[in-house]
C-alpha cells in the first residue's frame, strides 16, 4: 500500500492505527491532481478511531445525556435551562427540541428555545438552522408553528426559505387535508423566486391519495407537467402505488405501462400494492400475468440476490450470478451493491476487491454513494481499500456529482452504514451539489473532530 500511496501523494507519518485509514486520510487531503476546480481545499484528515475520549468528550456526553432527565422535570422550562447553562452546542439544542417533539403538549415550546438559543449567537440565524426546525415541526404537523418559523425566516432576518422549506410546508398541509393552504404556499413560493420541483408536486399527489382526491392527482399531474416539471421514477410509482390502493385499476395499469416504457425503475413496494390490488378485486389472472412479467425483471434478480445474501448463500449467489450471465442479463447498481454486501457478510474480501477493480467496469456498472460507502466502511474494517480508490481517483469517478441509484430495499434489508449516515446528515445541512470526494472530505473532518 505504501508504494502504491507514494506514486500520486506525499509520504505522510505513521498511520495510528492501520494502513487503511493512511489511505483514506491521503486520499481525502489532497485534491485530484488532475481537477481542483469541484473540490474545497482542507487541511490533511485522519481517522483516528482508537484514541481515548477526552475528559472533555466525557463530559459533553454526560452532559448531553442529561438534558432529557432535566426536561423531563415537573414544570421544566427549557428557556430556564439554557439561561441556567449559559448555552447549549448544536448538537444539545437539537436534543432539546427532540425531546420536545415526543411530547405534543410541549410542541409550543419550540421556537421560544429557538429564538433565544439563536440570539446568543447572531450566526445561528441561518437557513441550515431555521429549515431543520421547520422540518421537524412539519413532521409533528405543527403547521401554526412551522409557518410562525417561516414569518420570522422572512420578516424578521430577511432570509430567503429553501425549496426544502418550501416543500416540508406543502407535503404537511398536504397530508393534514389542507390543501388550500398547501396550494397558497405553493404560489407564493414562485412569487418569492422559489422554483417548484417534482419533489414537490410529490408530496401533493401523496396527500390527494391519502385523502382519495384520485381526479386532483390527475389535475396535479398535469400541472406539474406544463410548468416543466417532468415526472420521474419516483412520480411513476408513487401514482401506481396511490392508484392501486383507491382500487383505480385502469389508472393503476396506465401508469405501470408508462413506468415499464421509460424503462424507469419498479419498486418492490409499488409491486405489492398492484397484487393486493389486483387480489382484492379477484383479478387473478392479471395478477398472475404482472408477476411472471416481474421474474423477469430487474427486481426479481435482485429480491434473489438479497435472498441468498441474507442467507449468506455462496452456492446460491454464483448460482444467480451464472444464470444471469446465461441469461445476458445486465447487472444493476442494485445488484451490484446486493453482491458487494453479500461478499463483505461472507468475509471475502477478495472477491470484493475483484468486482470492484474489474468485473464492475467490464459489466459497465454505475457506481452510487451506496458503492462509495460500502469500500469507505470496509476500508475502517480493515479492507485493503488502496487500489480501489486509487483507480476512482485517477478515473474521476470521485469527481462525478453523487448519485443514490441503489433500491431501498437494500437498507431495508442491510441497514444503512455509518459512512451514509453520516452523508446524510451533511446534507441536510448544506443546500448544494456535492461529489464523492467532497462527501469524503466531509466525512473524515467531522469523524477526527
Amino acid at each position: 500500500m505504501e508504494n502504491l500511496t507514494a506514486q500520486f501523494l506525499p509520504k505522510l507519518p505513521p498511520p495510528l492505527w492501520n494502513s487503511n485509514i493512511r489511505f483514506l486520510t491521503s486520499l481525502i487531503a489532497r485534491p485530484n491532481l488532475t481537477s481542483t476546480s469541484s473540490l474545497r481545499r482542507s487541511s490533511p484528515l485522519s481517522l483516528d478511531c482508537s484514541t481515548p475520549q477526552s475528559t472533555f468528550d466525557i463530559h459533553q456526553n454526560r452532559f448531553l445525556s442529561s438534558l432529557p432527565r432535566r426536561l423531563s422535570h415537573p414544570g421544566s422550562c427549557p428557556q430556564r435551562l439554557l439561561q441556567e447553562d449559559g448555552d447549549w452546542s448544536k448538537d444539545q439544542f437539537f436534543a432539546v427540541i427532540r425531546f420536545l417533539l415526543r411530547h405534543s403538549s410541549r410542541l409550543h415550546e419550540i421556537l421560544p428555545v429557538f429564538d433565544a438559543w439563536k440570539t446568543l449567537e447572531p450566526s445561528r440565524i441561518n437557513e441550515a438552522n431555521y429549515e431543520k426546525i421547520i422540518r421537524l415541526l412539519c413532521a409533528e404537523r405543527s403547521m401554526n408553528e412551522a409557518v410562525r418559523a417561516l414569518q420570522s425566516m422572512i420578516d424578521d432576518h430577511k432570509i430567503k426559505p429553501s425549496l426544502e422549506i418550501y416543500n416540508s410546508i406543502i407535503h404537511g398541509y398536504a397530508d393534514g387535508g389542507k390543501f388550500e393552504e398547501a396550494m397558497l404556499f405553493l404560489n407564493g413560493m414562485k412569487e418569492n423566486g422559489v422554483l417548484p420541483e417534482t419533489e414537490t408536486y410529490d408530496g401533493l399527489i401523496q396527500g390527494y391519495g391519502k385523502w382519495q382526491m384520485y381526479d386532483e392527482i390527475v389535475l396535479c399531474v398535469k400541472r406539474m407537467e406544463s410548468e416543466g416539471c417532468a415526472s420521474d421514477h419516483v412520480t411513476y410509482n408513487l401514482l401506481v402505488r396511490e392508484f392501486a390502493r383507491g382500487g383505480l385499476l385502469k389508472r393503476m395499469e396506465r401508469m405501470y405501462q408508462s413506468l415499464m416504457s421509460r424503462k424507469m425503475t419498479l419498486e418492490p413496494v409499488t409491486l405489492v400494492s398492484m397484487l393486493e390490488a389486483y387480489a382484492e378485486f379477484g383479478v387473478l389472472e392479471r395478477m398472475e400475468e404482472t408477476y411472471d412479467k416481474i421474474l423477469r425483471s430487474d427486481l426479481a434478480w435482485c429480491l434473489r440476490g438479497l435472498c441468498h445474501a441474507c442467507l449468506v448463500s455462496r452456492k446460491g449467489l454464483d448460482y444467480l450470478v451464472k444464470e444471469m450471465n446465461e441469461a445476458t442479463v445486465p447487472w444493476s447498481t442494485t445488484f451490484a451493491n446486493i453482491v458487494l454486501l453479500a461478499y463483505w457478510k461472507m468475509g471475502d474480501f477478495k472477491s470484493i476487491n475483484e468486482l470492484l477493480l474489474f468485473e464492475l467496469w467490464k459489466r459497465r456498472v454505475k457506481l452510487d454513494l451506496v458503492t462509495v460507502g460500502m469500500v469507505f466502511d470496509l476500508s475502517v474494517a480493515g479492507f485493503e481499500g488502496t487500489a480501489v480508490f486509487m483507480s476512482w481517483k485517477k478515473n474521476g469517478f470521485l469527481d462525478k456529482p453523487v448519485e443514490m441509484k441503489t433500491d431501498p430495499l437494500v437498507h431495508a434489508a442491510f441497514g444503512e452504514g455509518q459512512f451514509l449516515r453520516s452523508c446524510k446528515e451533511v446534507m441536510k445541512q448544506e443546500s448544494k451539489s456535492f461529489t464523492y470526494q467532497y462527501l469524503l472530505e466531509v466525512v473524515v473532518k467531522n469523524q477526527k473532530n
